[in-house]
């Protein structure tokens, strides 16, 4: 039901998408972040695999793993300004494509969810063990309907919306490489000051 409530929510966000007159709003990344795996946690958990959620900056570090415990701060430091339920909805891209990739490894499935704020921008990583993009297909993973999916099981827009909502419509980065485990997407985003530090 959560899942579906946050769907409807993101369809009507999308509606006034493209309308100039749509306010961006301040949010804090790392509880969009949480928000989001919470609705993925249990089909993480039914595909065996096992997952982190870290966020640092210069006061501060946490880890959560297979499981999700807000961050023992009182005034996270990754606030940014932009469209909070359009980017829960490029993380829920991200995550999901990281989920169908280890979902075809036998076992040792893995999937870290990075959060680092930094002086002036706050970064998300979302890494994963899946065996990562083909080099010759990574200039075109954010390509409109270009999927490495079987048919049927993939429309190709999901990455190409996730870079237009970062890039075009908060002024951050979207870009991917490969590791030596896996896929890496990296979201960059500008980071606003908070009205207090945390302690």
């Amino acid at each position: 039901m959560a899942l579906i409530q946050h769907m409807s929510k993101t369809i009507d966000d999308f509606r006034g998408f493209f309308n100039p007159n749509t306010s961006q709003t301040d949010f804090e990344v790392i509880k969009a972040v949480i928000e989001t795996v919470s609705l993925v946690d249990a089909q993480l958990k039914n595909h065996y695999i096992e997952y982190s959620v870290s966020c640092k900056c210069k006061h501060k570090e946490f880890l959560s793993c297979n499981k999700l415990d807000n961050p023992p701060c009182a005034h996270p430091m990754s606030l940014v300004a932009g469209y909070p339920s359009e980017f829960k909805q490029v993380l829920m891209n991200i995550v999901q494509n990281a989920k169908d990739a280890l979902s075809e490894r036998a076992s040792d499935r893995k999937m870290e969810i990075q959060v680092e704020a930094q002086d002036d921008k706050v970064i998300v990583r979302v890494c994963d063990n899946g065996g990562g993009i083909e080099p010759a297909l990574m200039n075109k993973i954010f390509d409109p309907y270009f999927t490495t999916k079987s048919e049927g099981k993939g429309t190709g827009i999901g990455l190409y919306m996730s870079k237009l909502i970062v890039e075009d419509h908060m002024g951050g980065t979207l870009h991917v490489a490969n590791d030596q485990d896996g896929a890496v997407f990296v979201i960059v985003l500008r980071k606003l000051e908070p009205e207090s530090v945390c302690s």
